[in-house]
């Protein structure tokens, strides 16, 4: 049975006008014990009334999960989303999760496989119904604190992230980090981002370089035209002879 119903799905895309609890203008579903989405976006590009007007663009933000924000009772994060989109050009903002579970500390935190899977149904449908195209990674290092396996439960940070990522490569959104990556090779955390920062590309990471095992605070790797080289995390391509700081393999 599908966790969206027809009357969730409207009450979403009403988000023009006042709902129970819900301000105009906010996109909002949750309640105390999970928060599936929160933001404030503009209208979708196919429903604009003249191809005239100016663009208008969504930024999908992925956290690892909700604290305390509801509409119009905005945290640290949430402030720090708003702010970030604006600067780099973004009309709206739409804030979802790697996982839905409100919690002040991540600590603490259960594992409820269906939430997992209603956060998925969640996240398509706001990228469909908002025409999302750019997706922000802000999850930080907080996603490591129950294990880096994404085939293993007890690590479902990132059994769901992996879902997430799927899902987002297979909508073609594209997907970004803001400022550098974090020395563990996390998208960084909005809180802990000055801003003034760029939005860099998520690229997939490859452990090693012509025999060396790189570390992960370098970046993303790429190889191209037949030659290999390494993605700063400020965007700048070092070609091997000058990235021998790792660690040959025996």
């Amino acid at each position: 049975m599908a966790f969206l119903t027809e009357e969730i799905k409207k009450m979403i895309m009403d988000y023009q006008h006042d709902r129970p609890g819900i301000p105009a203008g906010w996109v909002y579903l949750g309640d105390d014990n999970v928060r599936y989405v929160l933001g404030q976006p503009v209208e979708p590009k196919q429903k604009m009334e003249s191809e005239q007007e100016p663009e208008q663009k969504n930024l999908l933000v992925i956290g690892v999960n909700p604290s305390t924000a509801k509409p119009e009772k905005d945290d640290t994060t949430i402030r720090k989303v708003r702010n970030i989109s604006k600067e780099q050009g973004y009309n709206g903002w739409i804030m979802v999760n790697i996982y839905p579970q409100r919690a002040t500390n991540p600590k603490n935190m259960t594992y409820i496989p269906e939430i997992i899977e209603n956060n998925l149904e969640v996240i398509r449908f706001i990228c469909q119904a908002f025409n999302v195209e750019d997706a922000l990674f802000a999850w930080g290092n907080l996603i490591d604190i129950f294990g880096k396996k994404s085939d293993d439960e007890t690590s479902f940070l990132h059994v769901s992230r992996q879902k997430i990522e799927d899902l987002l490569k297979d909508m073609d959104i594209q997907c970004y980090h803001y400022s550098n990556l974090t020395k563990k090779g996390n998208p960084r955390h909005l809180l802990y981002a000055p801003y003034g920062k760029k939005l860099y590309i998520m690229r997939k990471k490859e452990q090693f370089l012509f025999g060396y095992e790189m570390k992960p605070a370098w970046g993303y790797y790429e190889k191209t035209e037949g030659y290999s080289f390494m993605i700063h995390a400020d965007g700048k391509a070092v070609y091997n002879r000058f990235v021998m700081s790792g660690r040959q393999l025996s």
